[in-house]
């Protein structure tokens, strides 16, 4: 017998996983004498057969005596247990003793597969397919190419059909089983594989078999919606393109069916889903308009393409959240679901906004609303859920003569990171004591992040934004909001790097004065009135160029009515001095950048706070330290400047939840105190004669409040 050779294009498999043990049983149908036959056959394991069974013939094919093609689901005694091997077997010299291993799979015990085996003689393909009835799943499907089939075909005695079930049909004519077909776009002329488009697209579906066709066959390609004939060719070659408009198809998701047929006869067919058309749904911050009593935003439906009448329905579910002391984490309450839009609209390509309107809950407290956006025909969403929180506390009203209290934010990174929980809890808790305690003002130190994220950011903001209309808030940038995306140990090397301007805009401060850099926050200044004092809040980041601190210095001489505080990440150390010039330099990448300048503590005090008879404080964060380091610094017209840092981050939990109160009273006096509302305790660390609780005399007295 001349040797034959098979060639596998490739093929598809999905195992099968109940162990089931089968005796193989014998059946035969004459075939009639053809070039090209389709054979289908089917069988059903009997359930709670013994494990001594030893095969089961799928389908075959045989030729006199001879084994031409024959599918086996064979019993292999394995090392530990037993398993069954999906082979391809045969008389032919081209196929291994054992046969060609397919697939290990066992077969299932009362499950009924149908088999498909095709051959075409004169071009030598044959291809196969095993579907579990049951579920319609294609356990093995493949096609090759066998040189010598039409030899082996020519055995002595006529040509049969052999099953250990039963044959179902025979049809004249080659199905080309084993074929794959995928859909997808051209893309800087290569396919791309896809199973989503938009409607300007155009499909290009690639179909591979074993081999050429043979002549007359025909691939269709239409949608299984409708039935609409999208595509047809007769192929010449293995691989073969059809392609038609996607806006040929439904919005939404619908069906391709692929056909083969020859001689008029459908001989096989399959489908793969696609989707045509997809939708960004993104979300405003809702803001509180407290007066109205309810929250606004918009939802902004952005795709790349015009799709007409969507059915869009936009709901949002609102949940009061409880802070549980004993757990120290907080519990979501379902407090309302609304339906906030629902109707018809056109979306054109582009970006299209919805507003929306949220009724404020009545009680004061902390919520949480997700929106969440319905598209019918259900077309392909992102980003269609996403949650903020919001708190519907009163905010305090000051009265000139009034005590207040100033609420300082030491270093937040690793609640961004790791602890999303105790950032809410920090802000929700300033928020529902500002009417009770008259805080009017909080100032972050800076490292609002840790490693300068989008998520981190994401969080920064959403407990941040609890604060929006009810305690108006100032931000330093740190030298971790400024680390190239995700490196949390590595350096700033350079400005301009934080995602800060990307979750807060200039309109999200109605108290700002101005910026350094239009439009950016990195260096802002801004003015606030609390009790009897007009405070300027400058904010510098970290480790300042010369242009930004000569901005700076320009800013505070313009306002010589307000008292001045400093609020940057890095001018205090843990002695309670300024940082030495050149620090900043020596260990961060920054300062060897030569397009940009640095200064440290001391250099900023030398060439802007000293010189300004209406400074009074620094604040400042980014070294750690258990307690409130502090100096009573002298300017040149006599004025006492206190520089404090104030980082806990180096405590459990990234800081445990530490703020620290500024209390400030009518006779001028200052309490200091550090309070934890996640452990809901005051902190009274004592170290190197420092604390964190102290109380800074009234001016007259100032001088001898230094440590």
């Amino acid at each position: 017998m001349k040797r034959s050779r098979f060639r596998f294009p490739g093929f598809i498999l999905l195992a099968l996983l109940v162990v089931a043990y089968i005796p193989a049983g014998a059946g035969a149908h004459e075939l009639p004498a053809a070039q090209a036959l389709t054979v289908y056959t089917e069988l059903t394991v009997p359930a709670g057969f013994a494990a001594q069974g030893e095969e089961l013939v799928l389908a075959g094919i045989a030729a006199g005596e001879s084994d031409v093609a024959t599918i086996r689901w064979t019993r292999v005694e394995g090392l530990l247990f037993p398993y069954w091997v999906l082979r391809l077997t045969g008389d032919s010299e081209a196929v291994p003793r054992q046969g060609l291993e397919l697939l290990t799979a066992n077969p299932a015990a009362g499950a009924t597969y149908r088999t498909a085996l095709s051959f075409d003689a004169a071009t030598g393909a044959l291809s196969l397919q095993v579907v579990d009835a049951a579920t319609d799943r294609t356990v093995y499907a493949a096609g090759l190419v066998w040189e010598g089939l039409a030899d082996a075909l020519s055995g002595a005695g006529s040509t049969r059909a052999i099953t250990s079930g039963r044959v179902t049909g025979v049809r004249p004519g080659y199905a080309p089983l084993g074929l794959t077909w995928q859909p997808g776009i051209r893309q800087d002329g290569s396919f791309q594989p896809s199973l989503r488009f938009e409607r300007t697209d155009e499909v290009i579906v690639r179909v591979e078999t074993a081999g050429p066709l043979p002549a007359g066959g025909e691939l269709r390609l239409a949608s299984g919606a409708d039935g609409r004939q999208l595509a047809s060719i007769q192929p010449e070659e293995s691989v073969a393109e059809l392609s038609f408009p996607a806006s040929l198809l439904p919005v939404g998701q619908s069906e391709l069916v692929l056909t083969y047929a020859a001689a008029g006869e459908t001989l096989v067919q399959w489908k793969q889903p696609v989707t045509v058309g997809s939708v960004s749904a993104r979300y405003d911050r809702p803001r509180r308009d407290s007066a109205a009593g309810i929250l606004t935003s918009t939802v902004w439906l952005e795709t790349a393409s015009d799709l007409p009448e969507l059915q869009v329905t936009v709901e949002a579910e609102l949940y009061a959240m409880e802070w549980t002391a004993d757990g120290r984490n907080y519990r979501e309450v379902p407090y309302a679901r609304l339906t906030l839009f629902d109707g018809p609209i056109d979306v054109p390509a582009g970006s299209t906004g919805l507003p929306l309107t949220v009724p404020q809950p009545p009680e004061s407290g902390l919520y949480k609303v997700t929106f969440s956006t319905h598209l019918v025909p259900d077309v392909l969403q992102f980003d269609a859920k996403s949650s903020y929180h919001f708190a519907t506390y009163n905010p305090a009203a000051i009265e000139p003569g009034d005590p207040y209290t100033i609420v300082v934010l030491p270093d937040t990174q690793f609640y961004a990171q790791n602890h999303p929980h105790i950032f809410l809890r920090q802000t929700e808790w300033i928020a529902a004591q500002a009417a009770e305690r008259g805080i009017g003002l909080v100032l972050h130190m800076g490292d609002i992040t840790n490693a300068n994220t989008w998520e981190q950011w994401r969080v920064a903001s959403d407990s941040m934004k609890v604060l929006d209309g009810i305690v108006p808030y100032v931000l330093a940038v740190g030298n971790h909001d400024n680390f190239p995306e995700g490196k949390a140990n590595g350096h700033t090397t350079r400005r301009g790097d934080s995602k800060i301007n990307a979750f807060f805009s200039v309109d999200d401060f109605p108290h700002i004065g101005g910026t350094f850099e239009p439009g950016r926050l990195e260096n802002a200044y801004y003015t606030v009135r609390l009790g009897d004092t007009d405070y300027l809040i400058i904010s510098l980041e970290f480790g300042p160029s010369d242009e930004a601190v000569a901005w700076a210095d320009e800013v505070a001489a313009a306002h010589p009515d307000h008292t001045v505080i400093l609020v940057t990440h890095t001018y205090t150390n843990t002695y309670g001095r300024r940082t030495p010039v050149g620090q900043i330099a020596r260990h961060y990448t920054i300062g060897e950048n030569p397009e940009t300048t640095v200064n440290d503590g001391e250099a900023i005090w030398e060439k802007f706070v000293r010189k300004h008879p209406h400074f009074r404080f620094v604040f400042s964060g980014h070294i750690h330290s258990p307690v409130i380091p502090y100096s009573a610094s002298v300017g040149d017209h006599g004025n006492t400047v206190y520089e404090v840092l104030m980082d806990f981050q180096s405590e459990p939990f990234g800081g445990n939840g530490w703020l620290v109160l500024w209390e400030f009273h009518p006779d001028g006096s200052i309490d200091v105190r550090t309070y934890s509302p996640y452990l809901d305790e005051f902190k009274t660390d004592v170290q190197a004669g420092f604390r964190n609780e102290f109380t800074l005399l009234p001016a007259a007295q100032e001088l001898s409040a230094a440590p």
